[in-house]
């Protein structure tokens, strides 16, 4: 084989054309292994998933929703060990995950935390918080912004007081790095509250997002949204007067990551049309009317 036939199948691979089919087949694998989730063929979802793990071309995000699923898959058919490796290669990209799981199953869940105890040596697992978050659905470039949350219990646990502060991070899309914001309380009501101007620029932006309820340590133990699956606000450019922004209600219950409880995670949105776009894995937001 010549070298000039592989530099050019090499270039074939790589070209935009060729990034785009592989994105779509790796959407569609991650989207049939979900129907079998549902369907409780769980060995089928190891077979469809599997390659996921290995695929260079899959985002980390994508390759740690399909650990999640098969290793939940292979601890519900008994393969307890092989359940262990794939849920601590989940670990190995995100120590912070909230483990994403419909069912919410107690088995499943203590699992989870079983496994997170003994990779993460600080984890204690016992609590739980849930993250509330008011979300704008446009700002203006270069005007201020204000972002709210409220901690309150969790459904099926204590712990708000597990939270010791929110923290806002935020970046343009397109970048890599994200900006930490802190909230602070508020003086009158529960809550958290950051102002926060967004850069500048006539030709508007999408701003990526996401907020962190920390505990003991600076401990991750409720998100709302991700790093890798971001809220996104779009933001208009322009100078022209602030435009008055529309609050849809987001409720956003997370199981604790470091020292809280076996982890939970569901999303009520009210008053809203449509979830903005990237808040959460398919099948984890619906819309109930007024």
């Amino acid at each position: 084989m010549s070298a000039l036939f592989i530099l050019l199948v090499t270039l074939l691979a790589s070209s935009p054309a060729a990034a785009r089919d592989a994105g779509a087949a790796i959407r569609a694998r991650l989207a049939s292994g979900r129907t079998a989730y549902a369907q409780q063929e769980y060995r089928e979802v190891i077979r469809t998933l599997r390659p996921i793990v290995r695929d260079p071309a899959a985002t980390r995000a994508q390759k740690v929703a399909a650990l999640e699923l098969v290793g939940l898959s292979m601890f519900i058919i008994g393969q307890t060990d092989a359940a262990r490796a794939s849920l601590e290669d989940l670990l190995a990209l995100d120590p912070d995950y909230l483990l994403t799981e419909p069912s919410e199953s107690p088995k499943l869940r203590s699992f989870f935390d079983d496994v997170k105890r003994g990779y993460l040596p600080d984890f204690r697992g016992g609590g739980q918080a849930a993250l509330e978050h008011s979300a704008p659905t446009g700002a203006v470039a270069g005007h201020r912004l204000e972002m709210s949350a409220v901690i309150t219990a969790g459904r099926a646990g204590p712990d708000a007081s597990s939270v010791r502060g929110v923290v806002l991070r935020w970046r343009r899309r397109g970048l890599l790095e994200y900006r930490d914001a802190a909230m602070s309380a508020r003086r009158r009501r529960p809550g958290f509250v950051v102002a926060l101007t967004p850069p500048a620029d006539r030709g508007g932006y999408i701003l990526e997002y996401y907020l962190e309820a920390r505990g003991p340590a600076g401990a991750v133990v409720a998100r709302a949204g991700g790093p890798d699956a971001p809220l996104s606000l779009p933001v208009r450019g322009g100078t022209g007067a602030v435009a008055r922004p529309w609050y849809g209600r987001w409720y956003i219950w997370a199981g604790a990551a470091a020292v809280g409880a076996s982890i939970t995670a569901a999303v009520l949105i009210s008053g809203a049309e449509s979830a903005p776009e990237g808040s959460l894995p398919p099948g984890f937001a619906r819309t109930t009317p007024e």
